[in-house]
């Protein structure tokens, strides 16, 4: 069934001067036991007021190709299993169809709070693996990239591909090898499952244009795409003996060749990541403190939720973190935390500054964002509301009003 792509227009009014961005809102899916599997349901939740602006309502999937089959949508995690198109209001998530003779993996979008699924194939899950091997984000263009992993004799290979959202098309991008990592190995390096996050033209001196080595590439006879100096950012560690080293690195990869464009030592250990490019050259994540002499100083205590910038200049190619906030050591607010993520809700041209909102231990929490060619970032609180139970994943709605 192809993707349905619809561009649309969107007249913003005029900014807030303070407080949360007045259109700011989430769509919020919910999931709950259902007779074959889990259900899951979707509304649109303001993070102004604490209340829904349309009423959640279960989605629809197509029927499974067997008899009492089920989908399953892995643990939603941002840039994990789920993404956001935000120019096109388009959410995108991975879905397993569970029959009793195979697991197949299919790539839904979402355009509106209030639209209709649509999906590409995209793959089988192989013996031993699961859903929470792939990653998948939005290439700034109109393509969603999802790495799904694939058995070739004894190593793992992560199969780029590139998904268009105006007919669904799949087209094969870069190979990845990727060690299993056996017992007995003295010195090799392994994908760590979780988060990953997409940041275009890094380390080529991207000024948010469509230049050939920017966010946008089209040559002749080929798709608009995001460009060979993608880099799809996901944390690998090094193991010796079965057992992982710290610290763990962050490592960007080419979506289209698979080359790596930087790796560096990771100061903390993040749990999630996004980005967004109205706020150039900062990415925001949270992060677990720990108390080894490779954390950052102001980090160093055991267990502590962190709110990091990470800062990417492309020019100097200096990377800068920072401890924006920290959140606390209650472990099921923790893993909440990390799987919904970082959300930016509002950005410099619909406020005053950036805001972007976090799940913290019932509450919404919005969050200002203040950043300057001379100094560190900052980021305080400017609102709270109830969510009550925590949602399953969320995203930025944009132009909910209209």
């Amino acid at each position: 069934m192809p993707l349905l792509v619809v561009l649309v227009c969107l007249c913003l009014s005029a900014a807030a001067e303070s407080g949360v961005w007045d259109h700011a809102a989430l769509r919020a899916f919910l999931k709950s036991p259902g007779f074959e599997g889990p259900e899951y349901s979707v509304g649109l939740f303001s993070p102004v007021n604490g209340s829904w602006i349309r009423t959640p309502y279960q989605l629809k999937f197509p029927p499974t190709n067997c008899l009492h089959g089920s989908w399953n949508l892995g643990s939603g995690k941002r840039g994990q299993t789920s993404s956001m198109f935000y120019g096109n209001n388009s959410f995108f998530f991975l879905a397993e169809q569970h029959c009793p003779k195979h697991t197949n993996i299919t790539l839904f979008s979402q355009y509106g709070s209030n639209g209709f699924l649509s999906g590409s194939d995209v793959g089988s899950i192989f013996p031993g693996d699961s859903l929470d091997s792939f990653n998948t984000n939005w290439d700034w263009t109109c393509n969603y990239i999802v790495q799904a992993p694939v058995m070739q004799k004894k190593d793992k290979v992560y199969h780029t591909l590139e998904i268009s959202e105006y007919d669904g098309q799949v087209r094969p991008q870069a190979k990845e090898t990727v060690s299993l990592c056996s017992e007995n190995d003295d010195n090799c390096f392994k994908k760590v499952n979780g988060w990953s996050v997409l940041l275009p033209g890094m380390r080529t001196s991207y000024d948010g244009g469509f230049g050939e080595t920017g966010r946008g590439q089209w040559k002749k006879y080929e798709e608009w795409n995001c460009g060979d100096y993608c880099a799809v950012v996901t944390p690998e560690q090094k193991m010796v003996k079965g057992k992982p080293q710290f610290p763990r690195y962050l490592v960007g990869r080419s979506f289209r060749t698979a080359k790596v464009l930087f790796n560096i030592s990771e100061p903390v250990v993040f749990s999630s990541m996004v980005y967004n490019t109205r706020v150039p050259s900062v990415s925001l994540g949270l992060a677990m403190c720990c108390t080894e002499k490779w954390c950052l100083p102001e980090c160093r205590t055991n267990g502590e939720m962190v709110l990091v910038a990470w800062e990417h200049n492309d020019n100097t190619q200096k990377d800068t973190f920072t401890i924006l906030h920290t959140l606390g050591k209650a472990k099921k607010a923790q893993e909440t935390a990390a799987r919904l993520g970082v959300e930016f809700i509002a950005t410099d041209w619909q406020a005053k500054h950036p805001q972007f909102v976090v799940y913290w231990q019932g509450e919404v929490v919005t969050f200002e964002l203040v950043t300057s060619k001379t100094k560190p970032p900052t980021a305080s609180i400017v609102n709270k509301v109830a969510f009550n139970p925590a949602p399953f994943m969320w995203a930025y709605e944009s132009g909910y009003y209209l």
